[in-house]
């Protein structure tokens, strides 16, 4: 199935979604979200499927850009623009009260080769709204997850509202599954850059390789990285041979909660060689 060109005008809960083989490409879908888990395009237990320059536009009770659930193989997210609206929490859906939770990709219950490339992602909000670029569930049953060469911007535009451009979360119960890994990103924000564990979950083994990470604003929130929640473990993240701008670093740090919690940072070294007769090998 081709789903292109089409204008989704105003839709509730889901845009498109999508089927075994499908690509889901030059939309326009935006998204008022009336319940838990809206998205503008999603990938439910399919294989072998792509979304690419579409754009998801929304806002509302609990919003999802892009995102793929429960099981999805060999899918690829690329070149979209996603851009999502958080505003006063809303009694809409009963299910976990008043809310308003803006997410611009999501994959959670597992999946094979997935990866996310060349999309743009910017959540804003006002009004104590729950902002996340990224929302990622690590687990034994996800594996190959890339997140590369992505911009994500993610801003709190008022004191009550919470920002985490990339959150990662998870099982909690078995921290040695495979990592999660972001490469080669621009991810921004005024509040934190990188949640490590939340409410919904704390995972492990992230890899942050080669992104630069930027601070906007002088919130006295920040924090480059925010890390723990409860008392379970959120172990074995590693950040390798990112960048920093706008005074964003490894300075700022919170350690949050009171389980295990921890993270290694690393640089790659060059090294030169020369021979005897001072000759480069």
């Amino acid at each position: 199935a081709r789903v292109h060109h089409n204008l989704i005008r105003r839709v509730r809960h889901r845009g498109i979604f999508a089927a075994d083989g499908s690509e889901i490409h030059h939309n326009q879908v935006r998204l008022d979200s009336y319940a838990t888990n809206s998205f503008g395009v999603v990938f439910y237990r399919c294989r072998d499927a792509s979304a690419h320059h579409n754009y998801v536009l929304g806002g509302g009770y609990h919003c999802i850009g892009i995102g793929t659930v429960s099981g999805c193989s060999d899918v690829k997210v690329s070149e979209n623009h996603i851009e999502l609206t958080g505003t006063e929490p809303n009694d809409r859906w009963p299910e976990y009260g008043s809310q308003s939770g803006m997410n611009g990709v999501r994959v959670t219950w597992g999946g094979e080769n997935i990866e996310y490339a060349g999309n743009t992602i910017l959540v804003t909000g006002t009004g104590g709204s729950k902002l996340r670029g990224t929302w990622f569930s690590s687990s034994p049953k996800l594996r190959n997850l890339v997140f590369r060469d992505n911009r994500v911007r993610v801003i709190a535009e008022d004191e009550a509202t919470r920002a985490w451009a990339v959150a990662v979360c998870g099982d909690y119960r078995e921290p040695d599954h495979p990592p999660v890994v972001y490469r080669d990103n621009v991810i921004a924000s005024n509040v934190c850059n990188v949640r490590l564990g939340e409410s919904y979950g704390l995972g492990s083994n992230a890899r942050f390789i080669g992104n630069t990470f930027v601070r906007e604003g002088d919130d006295p929130r920040y924090a480059m990285v925010r890390i723990g929640y409860w008392n379970k473990a959120t172990v074995g993240h590693v950040f390798l041979d990112n960048r920093f701008e706008g005074g964003a670093g490894l300075e700022h740090v919170r350690f949050e909660a009171r389980g295990p919690r921890e993270f290694s940072v690393e640089w790659s070294l060059a090294v030169k060689v020369r021979d005897a007769g001072g000759e480069p090998v």
